[in-house]
């Protein structure tokens, strides 16, 4: 939540802001179970920073020490996981408009 201070400045709180948002939004995805969750997340994270011009793919994961092998498919894997969860939302929303 953002509460404005009397100095006109956005104070934030936990993630209900649009920050916080913004960067947890592919977790209603994601399968909450799963071991390699958090660093699939974080791979498609990372790979979209760089995609908006902030570095190379191929030359963040060789700072950090990832193989890109791995860190693709593992991007790659929570993509298509949001793609399925976002696809059937629509589903969803589109039965129930037809039923309404």
């Amino acid at each position: 939540m953002i509460a404005w201070r009397a100095d006109r400045r956005a104070k934030y709180e936990g993630f209900e802001t649009t920050a916080g948002n913004a960067l947890s939004w592919p977790d209603q995805y994601l399968p909450t179970a799963h071991p390699m969750r958090s660093e699939a997340r974080n791979f498609l994270l990372m790979w979209a920073w760089c995609e908006a011009g902030n570095d190379t793919w191929r030359g963040y994961c060789r700072k950090r020490g990832w193989s890109r092998t791995t860190a693709d498919r593992w991007r790659k894997w929570a993509a298509e996981q949001i793609a399925a969860g976002i696809n059937e939302a629509i589903r969803r929303a589109t039965r129930a408009a037809r039923g309404a």
